[in-house]
């Protein structure tokens, strides 16, 4: 059974000759929706303007700026949530799909599956009662699982939430919703995904004018348990806790009991599942937590600046001593405020060869700079997996395999040549992508992940991988370019093409260039 890093992710790999045949069961497809019939909950406020200048009309690159600052706040009123939920992972578009409709979502997915979940613990609330609600993406409606006060629960399961936060969101992972079309792969795609609704919900905190920091380190039982979920189809990902006030802190607390058999039962979202036990034991496995991020550690080689980032010197590659700062310059191409970015934002495939401006490409290294920054309670984290992007067009930069040092701000030119037609031969021979731009890429040493953090270190990196990917999108379509990120790739083809070490991975690729 896959309990490890390396194991898991070796033993999911594709290889171009023993792909194994796979038919889709389209009369047992998950649900997109999970739902709780019978309870009863809060309706949110309808959002008559989605450009609202009070929270959504800001520069894509000062919501990134203020995620820095440390915020005061009141704790979120229903209106704030309501606009913050939407940013995150709400409906924002739909198309004619047969008899019906496909509903585009403010984060992308991975075969448009869409596996994680979003739940709101509202905590020292003057105008939200208090209590664990779930986001009901469809009919936007938190869906009360709880009634009361249970702040010690949650400051139980995450020791580092701060004293005067305003509530807690937790995004979570049903299993089967991608195992249905990846199988024993799923687990990769459902953290990547997870890891692109983490992004959106933390830029969509900060836009509304909070403070957030993101908790990878919790118990997953407690909250599990918290949350009412089935542990063997859904699981915990990410906790961001938001700022806010004191209210309330003294009103005692309801008593946790487990809850019923019926909530539970909504992680099902097929009646024909199957469990794979390759995701099962890695899942299982990372639930343990190294004592040393329990805590936040304010000595870690990112916060201190010490080093140019844990993965780098650990790829079997290496950042030059030949480096290019990453300036922060503006784009001389009309770029889209933040929430048009988010409500524009699709995985486009249609690229055409045609140069990017130098300029466009700094803009996406320096959203990628600010994306590492402190934003965990752990700022290693953040660090797990690192960032390359092979240059095919782009005006004054030679093509080439180029690293980025995100803690200096820096890059570096690894090997030169253009690779990005062999790179789409590695992607599943996906032809499209040789006409990007560019090819950023996320890698990892598997080994190292497993030494410094165990299994749970493989969350942390495909998670920080699909946060920065997110990243990417919303900046390439700030900017009018076309986006798209890959998932399926034949692995050991990608290793040997980026020259990585035996130990170490490709975990995902974004591509980006102009479309037609």
């Amino acid at each position: 059974m896959c309990k490890t890093p390396k194991s898991y992710h070796q033993g999911t790999g594709y290889d171009r000759y023993a792909m194994e045949p796979h038919a889709m069961d389209w009369a047992n497809s998950p649900d997109p929706y999970k739902s709780y019939a019978g309870l009863d909950g809060v309706a949110l406020p309808e959002i008559q303007n989605s450009f609202d200048p009070d929270l959504f009309e800001r520069d894509l690159q000062a919501v990134y700026a203020a995620g820095r600052v440390k915020k005061a706040a009141a704790n979120p009123e229903l209106e704030i949530l309501s606009k913050v939920c939407l940013l995150a992972g709400g409906l924002t578009a739909r198309s004619r799909q047969g008899d019906g409709y496909f509903y585009f979502r403010s984060a992308p997915s991975a075969g448009a599956l869409y596996p994680n979940e979003i739940y709101f613990a509202a905590l020292n609330s003057r105008t939200f009662p208090a209590g664990i609600y779930h986001f009901g993406v469809h009919n936007r409606f938190l869906t009360r699982l709880r009634e009361g006060y249970f702040t010690n629960e949650l400051r139980a399961a995450l020791p580092g939430l701060p004293q005067d936060a305003g509530g807690v969101f937790v995004v979570s992972g049903i299993f089967f919703r991608s195992a249905w079309k990846y199988r024993k792969r799923a687990y990769r795609y459902v953290l990547m995904d997870a890891g692109h609704l983490v992004e959106n919900l933390r830029l969509a905190i900060i836009a509304a004018g909070y403070s957030c920091r993101l908790h990878h380190a919790f118990d997953d039982r407690k909250l599990d348990r918290l949350l009412g979920f089935d542990v063997h189809r859904e699981g915990t990902f990410c906790c961001i806790g938001m700022s806010g006030d004191k209210a309330g802190s003294v009103i005692p607390e309801a008593e946790p009991v487990v809850l019923s058999e019926k909530i539970q039962a909504a992680s099902r979202v097929s009646p024909a599942e199957i469990v794979y036990p390759e995701i099962a034991g890695i899942h299982e496995a990372s639930k343990i937590v190294a004592a040393s991020d329990s805590t936040s550690d304010s000595t870690s080689d990112f916060a201190s600046g010490a080093q140019s980032g844990m993965m780098i010197d650990h790829l079997g590659i290496s950042l030059p001593d030949a480096v290019l700062s990453v300036p922060e310059v503006p784009v001389n191409t009309p770029v889209l405020s933040y929430s048009e970015a988010v409500f524009q934002r699709r995985s486009k495939r249609n690229f055409i060869p045609k140069s990017i401006e130098n300029d466009q490409l700094n803009y996406l290294l320096m959203l990628l700079c600010r994306a590492v920054g402190q934003v965990d309670e752990n700022p290693d984290i953040a660090l797990s997996a690192c960032t390359g992007f092979l240059v095919g067009r782009v005006k004054g930069i030679d093509p080439g395999f180029y690293l980025l040092d995100p803690v200096r701000q820096k890059s570096g030119q690894v090997f030169s040549g253009n690779m990005i037609e062999k790179m789409a031969s590695v992607c599943l021979d996906q032809a499209w992508l040789k006409h990007a731009a560019v090819h950023f890429v996320f890698m990892s040493n598997l080994a190292m992940l497993e030494t410094r953090w165990g299994a749970r270190g493989y969350r942390y990196a495909m998670l920080t991988a699909g946060r920065l990917g997110h990243c990417l999108y919303l900046g390439a379509t700030a900017m009018g370019l076309g986006c798209c990120g890959i998932g399926a790739l034949y692995d050991n083809e990608a290793q040997n093409l980026l020259g990585l070490n035996d130990e170490s991975a490709l975990l995902y690729l974004v591509a980006v260039g102009n479309t037609k």
